[in-house]
């Protein structure tokens, strides 16, 4: 069992321990293609502010650039910067690179975690809300709307809930965000504190919305995933600085990913898309609870 990195209270520990994870899912994000849509543009527009609808009012729109698509003399981009128009701010490049990839960081992170958090007594759940965004990012071909969201809910030793959403910038927070208690996620990022567990049935709907190739892939990265975390050595890691150890981690994460986007089933997705998967539009047929 890997000592745990100290710390001066449980939350600070907890936000420690799911640190790495959350570079490594970072990093991971940059990685889940080989080659990007390019975006012709990005378009901001305002819309009035409906009561009982949780839209916020700044609604981004990616326009993908069909003519160079069709250009088969031209490859597509290699990474996100370079599918992006010129003069993307960097947070809202941050948010295209986690859109829509909340159950994803889900299905590919949970098992790490889950086996890292059992040393300590602690646990992870799967938990869906409906998100309180301040700005919502969609593709041209389809309507802004807010779907469901997933999040890792962590339950310590001690019964003291935390919320940890690894894609959490998509919907325009800061990426410091990723990391509260229940009580503050609920009350700063959700439409109304509710939230539920994720079900079989949940999962069963989501597998049956995506084809084959999507789950093939997914696996393959949470494969990528696992082994990396069972690689690393996390007494050498946990003596680190906070940073030197975000450098280390963030650096294999890179190396394995880079290597293996190239030789493995990875390198079948042709191209990023921005279709959502996450389609439990206001379903609340679960245990809804609150923090």
């Amino acid at each position: 069992m890997a000592q745990m990195p100290s710390a001066p209270n449980e939350y600070e520990q907890m936000k420690a321990i799911l640190e790495d994870y959350e570079q490594i899912y970072d990093v991971a994000s940059c990685h889940l293609t080989v080659s990007y849509m390019p975006m012709s543009s990005i378009t901001m527009h305002y819309v009035p502010m409906t009561e009982g609808v949780p839209i916020p009012d700044t609604i981004y729109t990616i326009h993908v650039d069909h003519a160079r698509c069709a250009d088969v003399s031209r490859e597509l981009p290699k990474t996100l910067d370079e599918a992006l128009p010129a003069g993307t701010p960097p947070y809202l490049a941050r948010a295209v690179q986690k859109l829509n990839l909340c159950d994803h960081a889900l299905e590919v992170m949970k098992d790490a975690i889950a086996e890292k958090l059992r040393e300590i007594g602690a646990r992870v759940e799967w938990l869906r809300l409906i998100p309180l965004p301040r700005f919502i990012v969609h593709s041209s071909d389809e309507p802004p709307q807010v779907y469901t969201h997933s999040v890792f809910a962590i339950t310590s030793a001690s019964g003291a809930q935390y919320i940890a959403d690894f894609t959490i910038e998509q919907f325009g927070f800061d990426r410091s965000m990723w990391f509260m208690t229940c009580s503050d996620y609920m009350e700063q990022c959700s439409e109304d504190g509710n939230w539920w567990l994720h079900t079989e049935e949940d999962q069963l709907e989501m597998d049956s919305m995506r084809p084959p190739s999507d789950v093939q892939d997914e696996a393959a990265v949470k494969g990528i995933v696992d082994g990396l975390c069972a690689r690393l050595n996390w007494d050498e890691l946990y003596s680190m600085a906070g940073e030197d150890r975000i450098e280390y981690i963030r650096g294999q994460a890179t190396t394995v990913f880079e290597a293996e986007i190239k030789y493995s089933s990875l390198a079948r997705s042709n191209a990023m898309v921005f279709t959502c998967t996450d389609r439990h539009v206001g379903r609340l047929d679960g245990q809804i609870s609150k923090c």
